[in-house]
């Protein structure tokens, strides 16, 4: 699990350095494969530094799990058709900046479509068993973090 950890303060790490300055609080995130190990460290991360997780999985089923394993922060599932607009709700108006993908293939696409003109998206992984080509407005960035020696 320790590794998991470093993951998820590498990718706040990151979230954190993509925002533009001044950073006027409250902060939000966007985040996929919420109900990974990764993914709930993700949110428990944020949570510790102040940043309001949004977070997304991609069953009714994962969704339920989510909620009872670690409630709080809003959670939707990407089965239901009005997720986007679920997410534009939670946000109350304010920017989405920074999301963080672990799926990859169509994932980026739709992380993309919510995320703010000039936000940015993290990829982290790769959990799609296809390779799909994905296009990003120009106005965002992907990053993809690899591991590298010390």
């Amino acid at each position: 699990m320790l590794i998991n950890t470093i993951t998820a303060s590498v990718l706040i790490k990151a979230g954190h350095n993509s925002l533009r300055n001044p950073i006027t609080p409250p902060v939000y995130i966007l985040q996929n494969a919420a109900a990974s190990g990764v993914g709930r460290l993700l949110t428990q991360v944020a949570l510790d530094r102040g940043v309001r997780p949004i977070r997304l999985v991609r069953s009714h089923q994962s969704l339920e799990k989510l909620q009872t394993v670690l409630p709080g922060p809003p959670a939707y599932s990407t089965d239901d058709s009005n997720w986007k607009e679920q997410v534009r709700e939670a946000l109350g108006g304010l920017r989405l900046e920074v999301a963080f993908d672990a799926i990859g293939g169509r994932a980026i696409d739709d992380l993309a479509s919510v995320v703010d003109d000039g936000g940015t998206i993290i990829n982290y992984g790769s959990l799609v068993a296809t390779r799909a080509r994905t296009f990003i407005r120009s106005s965002q960035i992907m990053l993809r973090l690899r591991a590298s020696p010390l």
